[in-house]
């Protein structure tokens, strides 16, 4: 992945994305969404150098605009922990939530130096492992405000359908394990675990956005008779390997 100093806003070529979000050595500066923690204060988790616009850094913010209720505070920021647990960088943006709840959530974007909203020209915005524990325990995402359809693999595992409110879901109905989490969205592959083969991409979803300085976006964990202490983690990213195109690195 791109390091915040090489990256750039040339086209990659993939679906007219100019602006390139790339969290890999983005510092995690805030995580307490929801007011949940495990930080104090700001009620967000931001990502400080998550891409450049117009040669400017951008930071990326996570709000959460109405109740929420994590499993592991301590998992939200990057998908391999905090830093005092001794990640320092991550692949993948990460939130946790708890079986039977949502969140709502926005996620912002704003010039490193002064914090003022940033508006991105056009941007790949990334969803994966989208799966679930079990029939009990279900992962399903609504989202909008993106250009043209959400771009899926061709054999895809992902569920999407059109709400009456105009937004986006997606659901899968096949089980998932740590073993099997994606590494880097831009090296999405097959792995085998537990005997089985697993295809990262089919468990993805990418969506274009043109001229945005926010997404609006809903995480939900269902619970249907599921145990106690049940829940999901959510994670997403910028451009991925789900694009397959000219002048992608």
């Amino acid at each position: 992945m791109l390091t915040t100093t090489t990256t750039t806003t040339t086209s990659t070529g993939c679906e007219g994305e100019t602006d390139v979000l790339d969290l890999f050595e983005t510092e995690l500066v805030q995580s307490n969404l929801g007011g949940a923690g495990p930080d104090f204060g700001f009620e967000g988790i931001r990502f400080e150098d998550a891409g450049i616009h117009e040669g400017q850094p951008f930071d990326m913010i996570v709000t959460a605009t109405g109740p929420y209720e994590p499993l592991k505070s301590m998992d939200n920021g990057y998908e391999c922990g905090q830093p005092t647990a001794g990640c320092t960088t991550g692949h993948f943006a990460q939130i946790s939530v708890t079986a039977g709840t949502q969140v709502d959530l926005t996620i912002e974007f704003q010039d490193s130096a002064t914090q003022a909203p940033m508006t991105l020209s056009s941007f790949i915005f990334s969803l994966h492992d989208i799966d679930r524990l079990d029939a009990s325990v279900e992962e399903v995402i609504y989202i909008s405000g993106f250009t043209d359809a959400v771009i899926l693999d061709k054999a895809t595992e992902v569920v999407s359908t059109l709400e009456s409110d105009g937004r986006t879901k997606l659901t899968s109905g096949k089980d998932g394990t740590d073993c099997d989490d994606p590494q880097h969205p831009d090296r999405l592959s097959s792995v085998t675990c537990s005997g089985a083969v697993i295809d990262h991409k089919k468990r993805s979803a990418a969506f274009l956005f043109k001229d945005t300085s926010s997404i609006a976006l809903t995480f939900e964990v269902t619970c249907n008779n599921c145990t106690a202490n049940s829940g999901r983690a959510f994670l997403f990213a910028g451009e991925t390997n789900l694009l397959s195109c000219a002048g992608k690195h």
